[in-house]
């Protein structure tokens, strides 16, 4: 398995051709949950990686708690 991989491409078609050549099990991928709007502006990896990957998914999502918090100080990723 290949670690510190940078390849160039768009994240979802670049996360499929490693996964399908690396011959991975399992793709594990997360979700932020950024909902409809935002996501048709910015685009979805999850979502797109979804349709495109032959390799079996799952998709993790943030928990609920996390997600209200980050919201309500304005600050996206950050974990203590």
């Amino acid at each position: 398995m290949s670690t510190g991989l940078v390849e160039p491409g768009a994240p979802a078609g670049v996360l499929a051709t490693v996964a399908d050549r690396e011959d991975a099990s399992l793709i594990v991928i997360a979700a932020r949950g950024m909902g409809a709007v935002r996501a048709a502006f910015l685009g979805s990896v999850t979502t797109a990686l979804a349709t495109s990957a032959t390799r079996p998914m799952v998709v993790l999502s943030e928990p609920a708690e996390l997600a209200l918090a980050e919201r309500a100080s304005g600050q996206r990723g950050t974990t203590a």
